[in-house]
């Protein structure tokens, strides 16, 4: 089956990422994948040529496009779930018979060419959820094209590639007696929230002997370091595109903490970090996207926090009693083995593109069902109420303060620099149930 995976760049985000996971991983003798960016390339294309995989760029010109997708059974575009002005047209008039999307963040095409998908991809319960919520779609019409799958995770690659905790912390130039607690990720103010700033004082009064590691940090979140009188106190590393310099990373840490202003849909950073057996420590953000509450399971895996001082008490929590995070660790990790598995997922996907083929829908066997994804709202509403602590009445509001300048950020961001998809997640924040 020749398929083409399509996107809009190749950088450094996690949905592609979990474009190029997928296609590295495809069985060649039932798939023979090739990749397309619609825009331009980037550091993700390196990867894939080295496993052989084709790389098209079209450059923003449709005719390009539809001659990169000439001769495709399936062409499966990974996008945000909003009306995309270039790909429907290029797939008709390359002739494409299936089309396909991962909807990353369970928006709504508006457009006809909704129904010219004969199957859209959900990387979480949540996004489906929010997703058929908007449309009102319930029971077997949301099945017939709807289904889970979530990015996968080259956990075999990543596990290989991450050496001993002591080890890297040693190669980083940090304390290997001592513990991590990191943030790995874009140097994208979208990616990052205050309260991973603003947390790190009490933390040190907490857990003296940690060290923080910020991987990716903005100019705007070293001068609120400087002003809390931190920044000597945290180890500030680049970013990169080296996949072993990333398991490096990660490695390092012994708690993984997050949080990002526009949420997540499904963090690849957090099942990265959940692969190599990391507790991890986020807040809920139900305003935007809230994926990461469906990824780990508070008590469980992880804590979810929502206040700088809860936040601290969670990670300090962790850091001060080792046989819990181990104990932790190792559920995020088996949770990791059971739900991302990039080999496990992309078999899956294969069955979908055959089962398109061979009787143009997708197959009725399909994980997770559809009795699990139809559970979701309720089990949604249960993990809103499940955090590390509840906040008292005074943390309450100042949360509440915190969430009205960030989405004044976003509003100055977007009239600053016209930023596309700031705006996007601000309406989708107005937008979306809560």
């Amino acid at each position: 089956i020749e398929v083409v995976l399509v996107t809009g760049g190749l950088g450094l985000g996690g949905t592609e990422k979990g474009l190029v996971n997928h296609a590295v991983s495809f069985d060649r003798e039932r798939i023979s994948p090739r990749v397309v960016a619609i825009d331009a390339g980037g550091p993700r294309q390196a990867h894939l040529e080295a496993a052989g995989v084709p790389v098209g760029i079209a450059g923003g010109d449709e005719t390009e496009l539809a001659r990169l997708l000439e001769g495709a059974d399936v062409v499966h575009v990974f996008r945000g779930g909003l009306t995309e002005p270039l790909l429907p047209s290029a797939v008709r008039r390359a002739g494409v018979p299936w089309l396909v999307e991962t909807n990353v963040f369970g928006a709504v095409d508006a457009s006809p060419d909704r129904d010219r998908f004969a199957a859209h991809l959900f990387v979480g319960k949540m996004c489906a959820w929010r997703y058929r919520e908007r449309l009102g779609l319930q029971g077997p019409a949301f099945h017939e094209r709807h289904r889970v799958l979530h990015w996968p995770i080259d956990l075999p690659r990543l596990r290989a590639a991450a050496p001993g905790r002591r080890e890297a912390k040693r190669r980083l130039g940090l304390d290997p007696d001592r513990p991590v607690v990191g943030r790995v990720g874009r140097a994208d103010d979208t990616k990052w929230r205050r309260l991973l700033v603003d947390m790190v004082p009490e933390l040190l009064r907490l857990a003296p002997q940690a060290q923080v590691m910020f991987v990716g940090v903005t100019p705007d979140k070293t001068r609120r370091l400087a002003r809390l009188g931190v920044l000597d106190r945290v180890d500030l590393v680049d970013t990169t595109a080296d996949e072993e310099e990333v398991a490096l990373r990660f490695a390092a840490c012994d708690v993984f903490i997050t949080a990002a202003e526009i949420g997540e849909s499904y963090s690849v950073a957090i099942s990265e970090a959940m692969g190599l057996g990391l507790p991890i420590v986020t807040c809920s953000t139900p305003w935007v996207d809230n994926g990461q509450i469906e990824q780990v399971d508070e008590g469980v895996t992880g804590h979810i926090a929502d206040h700088p001082r809860a936040f601290a008490e969670a990670c300090a929590a962790l850091v001060n009693d080792p046989e819990r995070a181990a104990r932790f660790g190792a559920a995020a990790a088996a949770k990791a083995d059971r739900l991302m598995d990039a080999a496990k997922l992309t078999r899956q996907l294969e069955t979908l593109y055959a089962g398109l083929m061979e009787t143009g829908r997708p197959p009725d066997a399909w994980w997770p069902d559809a009795a699990e994804v139809d559970a979701f709202g309720a089990e949604y509403a249960q993990r809103l109420r499940r955090t590390f602590r509840p906040l008292t009445r005074r943390e309450r509001a100042e949360a509440r303060w915190a969430l009205a300048t960030e989405r004044a950020r976003w509003t100055a961001r977007a009239l600053r620099r016209a930023d596309t998809r700031t705006v996007l997640a601000a309406v989708r924040a107005r937008l979306r149930p809560t």
